[in-house]
């Protein structure tokens, strides 16, 4: 087994800025978010490289799920996607398993934000200033939810982790990298009366998003300058999984442990070495790599985010 390069799916949205395929040098327009790592029936990212290139993760993972997922269960895989605003999202929540299970036949989500980029002054959503559902339900009516909305600026190399039912958007001119588990059921509450591509409104989620509303819930912003060098850094640990920082400077080898890890490139380039072979790592890449892959090398110049599934607390 070797690590995966992995094919881009891109999702055409309302709000998408296109930055990601201009960067990449892809043709594709209206793109507002690209999914990077994903088995979800959703979608399932092409692998790109090696004896399983044209096979899509799903079904390397259905062919080979002990070397690639080790000892992960297919319920503990990431789902992780790049999003890129030219405007706001729409002001959102997502479930609790035991929720989204009875509802959509899927996982909850909890998902982690790291900031690739934001243009002067762009701010996100996390967290309400209501003190009720029913404060909440007459601002989405009254159309001035927006201002029981907690805003937070953003720069480069921010960092904030959102959890289930808790009100968040990303904001226009923000380009971030979103790790979450394996999941694609979101909750839309309020849409600033946005229409579709043929003209029709949006579909809102209110009674669903009203069930699962957190009030309690408070992401606070963590900042980690671009411009400043991290050896290793724990962003967050949940029940699902654990988001690491690093800087490379030169050369770092890193080991997985008993599970899969994703790796993505958010600062600079460089290549991954396995067994003898050489692989190119350019800006905003992303792979999986297979538990069965013990040991790998960056080498380069690059801020790299890592993920992996935290097993032994699995829920």
């Amino acid at each position: 087994m070797y690590p995966f390069m992995l094919k881009p799916m891109y999702d055409q949205t309302v709000w998408g800025r296109n930055r990601i395929p201009e960067i990449r040098g892809d043709k594709e327009r209206g793109i507002g978010a690209s999914w990077e790592v994903s088995a979800h029936p959703y979608g399932s990212n092409i692998i790109l490289n090696g004896e399983l290139k044209g096979m899509n993760l799903q079904e390397a993972i259905d062919a080979h799920e002990k070397e690639i997922l080790g000892k992960a269960a297919k319920h503990d895989l990431l789902r992780c996607a790049i999003s890129d605003a030219k405007e706001g999202l729409s002001i959102q929540n997502h479930p609790t398993d035991e929720y989204a299970l009875v509802h959509d036949n899927d996982l909850g989500k909890t998902e982690s934000w790291y900031v690739i980029d934001a243009m002067p002054g762009a701010t996100l959503i996390a967290g309400t200033n209501a003190k009720s559902k029913e404060e909440v339900l007459k601002a989405i009516e009254n159309k001035d939810i927006v201002y029981k909305m907690k805003y937070h600026p953003v720069r480069p190399g921010d960092f904030i982790q959102i959890e289930s039912g808790e009100l968040h958007a990303l904001g226009g001119g923000i380009t971030i990298l979103e790790i979450a588990n394996n999941s694609n059921v979101t909750y839309r509450l309020y849409d600033y009366e946005r229409t579709d591509a043929d003209g029709n409104p949006r579909q809102l989620h209110l009674k669903k998003g009203m069930d699962i509303l957190n009030l309690e819930a408070a992401s606070e912003v963590i900042h980690h300058p671009i411009d400043q060098r991290y050896e290793k850094e724990v962003l967050v640990s949940t029940p699902r999984y654990t988001v690491e920082l690093m800087d490379i400077e030169k050369e770092k080898t890193l080991y997985n442990e008993d599970c899969f890890s994703v790796l993505h490139v958010v600062r600079g380039s460089g290549s991954l070495l396995f067994e003898g072979e050489e692989m190119e790592l350019k800006y905003l890449q992303s792979l999986l790599v297979p538990a069965a892959c013990k040991e790998i090398t960056i080498k380069g110049d690059m801020r790299i985010i890592r993920a992996y599934p935290n097993i032994k607390k699995g829920e």
